[in-house]
């Protein structure tokens, strides 16, 4: 027993990754009108619920939306842009959702620049935002967070889930 410990910690060791049981509660994508794709926020990490956003185009356009979900913290979403409307800005009049099937729409308040970049190709241009709502992420069960701007509107949804997972990372990612 004492050898086999030791072979599975020299392996995990050498190959570098580290793999273990766990539970996750996320925001799950709600892909109900098919007319989205699920996209991961990470290369690496939860197995089953790798899929935590959601994907749009609009125009020349793609809209990615990442619910963070912390318990005891206010909502946050990354908001990822790929556009060749370069100098694109998020403003808080671009972005609102609302909660549990409420009517009451939510807007932010506060969308801040994480990053931005030209792609590879430099024909697009790529933009990362940081949107915060007023609302405690524990009193949230579902989510319908709507983009709008020149090129049109996009609705997102989401459902708080808690799912057991296999959680793994490596240097590699």
């Amino acid at each position: 027993m004492k050898r086999l410990c030791c072979v599975l910690l020299m392996i995990t060791t050498l190959s570098a990754c580290a793999v273990f049981p766990t539970t996750r509660t996320y925001f799950k994508p709600m892909n109900a009108n098919n007319d989205s794709e699920l996209a991961k926020s990470q290369s690496c990490g939860y197995h089953k619920a790798k899929y935590d956003g959601l994907t749009k185009t609009l125009a020349d356009t793609d809209i990615s939306i990442f619910p963070h979900w912390e318990e005891g913290v206010l909502l946050s979403a990354t908001v990822y842009l790929q556009t060749a409307d370069f100098g694109h800005e998020l403003t808080p009049d671009n972005v609102n959702m609302s909660v549990n099937d409420g009517a009451d729409v939510l807007l932010p308040m506060a969308v801040s620049l994480q990053h931005r970049r030209a792609t590879d190709e430099g024909d697009k241009e790529s933009i990362w935002y940081q949107v915060e709502f007023n609302i405690p992420v524990d009193e949230i069960d579902t989510m319908r967070f709507n983009y709008v701007d020149k090129q049109g509107a996009a609705e997102f949804e989401f459902k708080k889930v808690k799912q057991s997972d296999i959680y793994y990372a490596s240097i590699n990612c």
